[in-house]
């Protein structure tokens, strides 16, 4: 969603030509490592405040040091890092989900992502009415945000 957003917010002139497909491409893979890194820093900033971000609130899933306490940003940071080189290949088509599976592979065998273990404990909890209904409606707000930049990336 956070891409969405910022796809938005990048100047038309900016926006290669949908026939160039080069040009989009490569646009696009730099859109997409660039966000991810800029999600980096922001996740980063709310695990320091809040011990989780959005997502992590409509899951009722927090992040904190092993003595229970919000991480401080410069463990945050480490933590984000680790997920955007680790876990998201720094948004590398194919590679990405390639690292992505792996660390999926790894959380599902030891409760754990790589770049938790040994550090960071995840505590969970049972949503709420709220958390459920908050989904739904991120769910909506993802399809009107993902029309409106296929229109604007398409050229329509």
């Amino acid at each position: 969603l956070f891409q969405l957003v910022v796809s938005l917010l990048v100047p038309a002139a900016w926006i290669p030509e949908a026939t160039d497909t080069f040009a989009l491409q490569v646009f696009m893979l730099v859109l997409t490592a660039g966000s991810l890194l800029a999600w980096t820093f922001l996740e980063a900033f709310l695990l320091s405040r809040w011990g989780m971000t959005p997502g992590k609130w409509m899951y009722r899933v927090r992040i904190v040091n092993p003595h229970g306490h919000f991480l401080t940003y410069s463990e945050a940071l480490r933590r984000s890092l680790g997920v955007f080189v680790q876990g998201l290949a720094l948004g590398l088509p194919g590679v990405q989900l390639i690292a992505m599976a792996l660390a999926y592979k790894e959380l599902n065998e030891t409760g754990l992502a790589p770049w938790d273990r040994g550090r960071f404990l995840v505590q969970h909890a049972q949503p709420k009415p709220i958390h459920q209904a908050s989904v739904f409606l991120l769910l909506l707000v993802f399809l009107l945000f993902s029309v409106q930049v296929f229109d604007r990336f398409s050229g329509g």
